[in-house]
């Protein structure tokens, strides 16, 4: 489903945390605007805002990982590494119209 949401990023290996932007999630992943590239089959831990509540930690493995504007930001495939069944639940309810 697309779903845009800020999301932290937190490379394994790495002591800092990433701004970015959740393009798409599914039951197995997302699709997500880095502001760096990251590199295949490395792990990552994401915390995504759905504005009342912050999902997190959800643990993943880069799928892949492309530039996109002109070298400014990576457009990153990630797979979650545990069924993302409560994910999806969530984010439906924070996506529902009222009434």
């Amino acid at each position: 489903m697309s779903y845009q949401a800020p999301a932290a990023i937190k490379p394994a290996l790495d002591e800092r945390t990433y701004k970015g932007q959740t393009v798409d999630l599914s039951r197995g992943g997302s699709l997500i605007n880095s502001p760096i590239p990251l590199e295949e089959g490395s792990g990552l831990e994401l915390r995504i805002d759905l504005g009342e509540f912050t999902l997190a930690p959800v643990d993943g493995k880069v799928k892949r990982s492309n530039p996109v504007f002109y070298g400014h930001g990576h457009l990153v495939a990630v797979e979650f590494d545990e069924n993302a069944e409560t994910l999806m639940d969530a984010i439906t309810r924070a996506t529902e119209e009222p009434g």
